[in-house]
């Protein structure tokens, strides 16, 4: 059985098509928990009616905590082998649950993912690795890697996937911002082969108010938090793993700080980042320049970086200009 698991938080203009996306799957072993997030509108209502229908579909209402702790506790009420989050402003096409079961199955595979479409407000755009081509399996280090170096929605949400429940068994959403991207590494650190399928099997909504696009959510400060804290979970024996992350980490260290006059924060935020930075590079800064795994041309150019803070700056602000 798979256990869908949708949050659910003031969605009532949008809940009804998300929550028919689901009854509307081709594969019919699932189980639907909806968490409501403290609505306060008719969302927590909408959640009873379909609960009421359909016996598939079961309830928790909880204050207002946030999308991690409605996640979490979904996961903890979830009953089935395998788990899909779909969040309340989304949908998800009828054949969604079907692929990724049996591409999850056909090799044992932890984890089944798929591409989605991005739905605008005048068009919609279909986003796969490489449309059409065959399915393709990717180690626990590949989909790492992707993760660090890919910006596309497909490696860093956690609602295009399909997960095997026992590799939840020590892992929990955390309440910070970027909350998908440490979730789907530290996932990947714990996945022996992962599926991805180059189907648009879920259908998301690029709404005005999505935390995508604010500066505190997915700005320099919280990208570096988010992978500090990655960093931590990798274990010291996962060589190839611990020199992904720790390359990406002082990328975002060395460049992050060069446009800190624009960030919409406050001075005090700022220097307190300032101190982070500081901080993170002398704690990793042994580790990173002895790393096998990172090229002499990376490290050469944190040192030239550190020698020619204003030469860097001026190439930055060329690059700006440029867009």
């Amino acid at each position: 059985m798979i256990s869908v698991i949708i949050p659910v938080f003031n969605a009532e203009q949008c809940l009804r098509k998300c929550l028919d996306s689901v009854k509307a799957q081709t594969y019919n072993d699932f189980e639907a928990i909806l968490v409501d997030d403290g609505s306060t509108d008719s969302s927590g209502r909408i959640c009873d009616e379909y609960a009421g229908l359909d016996k598939r579909f079961r309830v928790v209402h909880q204050q207002n905590r946030g999308v991690s702790s409605a996640r979490n506790q979904g996961l903890d009420l979830a009953e089935g082998d395998y788990v899909y989050f779909v969040d309340g402003d989304d949908e998800i096409r009828p054949e969604a649950l079907d692929h990724l079961y049996s591409a999850i199955k056909q090799g044992e595979h932890d984890v089944a993912a798929s591409g989605y479409t991005l739905v605008k407000k005048d068009k919609e755009i279909d986003s796969c690795m490489v449309a059409g081509a065959v399915p393709e399996v990717f180690s626990s280090d590949d989909f790492l890697a992707r993760l660090l170096i890919d910006s596309d929605f497909i490696c860093f949400t956690c609602w295009n996937k399909l997960i095997s429940k026992r590799l939840f068994s020590h892992l929990r959403f955390q309440d910070i911002k970027q909350e998908d991207f440490l979730f789907c590494g530290q996932l990947y650190l714990r996945l022996h082969s992962l599926i991805y399928l180059n189907e648009p099997l879920y259908i998301y909504y690029d709404r005005p108010l999505s935390l995508s696009k604010d500066f505190s959510y997915i700005g320099p400060p919280q990208s570096v938090t988010v992978l500090s804290l990655l960093l931590e979970d990798v274990p010291k024996e996962r060589k190839k793993a611990r020199g992904l992350v720790l390359s990406r980490l002082f990328r975002r260290l060395r460049t992050s700080s060069y446009f800190i006059d624009e960030w919409p924060l406050s001075l005090s935020e700022k220097e307190a980042y300032l101190e982070t930075r500081d901080s993170l590079s002398k704690k990793y800064k042994l580790e990173y320049f002895f790393h096998p795994s990172i090229s002499i041309t990376e490290k050469l150019k944190v040192v030239a970086i550190k020698m020619f803070p204003g030469l860097f700056a001026l190439y930055l602000r060329s690059l700006a200009d440029k867009r």
